[in-house]
């Protein structure tokens, strides 16, 4: 376990959380935790000035990230052992499916794989993290540099991904961030410039509904509480993410693995237009990463208690 010294403004520290390594970081304005050895997913988000915590988590525990550390990986196990979090995906963006001789389970690979990583910077006013793993499907190797700030609840990525390989490889990349939490209630709405305001149903009262969207023109949204003001905004590379998809599950849908209900949405930047490799293959609609290319991305989060900090709610 590695603890830092400081009590005040940035710190963080290294623990084992149900088996996974995983990380505790914060400042004076938020607090986060982050699963290493589990696709380095954000498992908690919390807005101190609030006491908001922001990140859906499964309903049915977080035991399941330990039992997915000994059980056997099968088609199911994304079903049995989700944690749900913020996480990214890397190379299969939806079901499980095959690609020429591969194999990819649900939104495959990289929210399943170990990070390392390697503190760049540590005082009090700033800290600096580097975030690297390798892909065992693809020889892709992703980088990321993480940066926050004292007094300051957003969360900087400046990402990279580089094929180790020789030939061209066509792949989806998303970021999936499930927000619930304390935060979600029907007094919210889902703010962006490419589908206006959308309002979030009451619990209970919705299976579930996804929309996918051009945002080339603005890869920017906001979740926000209209009565408290508090919310979460999301920026992102619209170079890179060209389109988004908005997810809403208003706790209807209760079976596994959401026994208890999941009262939940998520804004997804993700470079194609569909779901599924397979899908995006046939459709000739992915990315492509030639032998040895690199392709980069930036994208922050930031919880905020007024006016969202990326969008003015103006449709674009």
């Amino acid at each position: 376990m590695y603890y830092g010294e400081r009590q005040k403004g940035c710190r963080f520290i290294e623990v084992v959380f149900h088996g996974c390594k995983s990380l505790i970081i914060e400042n004076s304005a938020m607090r986060m935790m982050i699963l290493l050895d589990k696709g380095m997913n954000i498992i908690s988000y919390i807005l101190k000035q609030t006491d908001t915590e922001f990140i859906w988590t499964n309903p049915m525990g977080l035991s399941c990230i330990e039992k997915s550390r000994i059980s056997k990986m099968d088609k199911y196990s994304e079903s049995d052992n989700y944690v749900g979090g913020f996480f990214e995906i890397m190379p299969n963006v939806g079901g499980s499916c095959k690609l020429e001789s591969m194999h990819f389970c649900d939104n495959s690979e990289t929210a399943y794989l170990p990070w390392d990583y390697q503190v760049i910077e540590d005082t009090e006013e700033k800290m600096v993290f580097q975030f690297c793993t390798k892909l065992s499907k693809y020889p892709f190797y992703i980088k990321k540099i993480m940066t926050v700030q004292d007094g300051s609840s957003e969360v900087i990525f400046e990402e990279t991904v580089k094929n180790l390989g020789n030939i061209p490889l066509k792949y989806q990349w998303a970021l999936h961030p499930n927000i619930g939490g304390t935060f979600l209630s029907d007094r919210c709405v889902i703010e962006t410039p490419f589908s206006g305001t959308v309002p979030v149903p009451c619990e209970g009262t919705m299976k579930q509904s996804l929309r996918i969207y051009d945002c080339a023109g603005g890869g920017v949204a906001c979740v926000k509480d209209t009565v408290s003001k508090t919310g979460f905004a999301l920026s992102w590379d619209a170079g890179v993410f060209s389109h988004c998809g908005i997810w809403i599950n208003s706790g209807y849908s209760n079976g596994h693995h959401r026994h208890g209900g999941a009262y939940v949405i998520s804004v997804l930047p993700i470079n194609s237009g569909c779901f599924g490799i397979d899908e995006a293959v046939r459709s000739d609609d992915c990315d492509i990463l030639g032998g040895g290319e690199s392709h980069s991305c930036s994208y922050r989060f930031s919880a905020f208690c007024g006016e969202s900090p990326y969008y003015s709610g103006e449709k674009k």
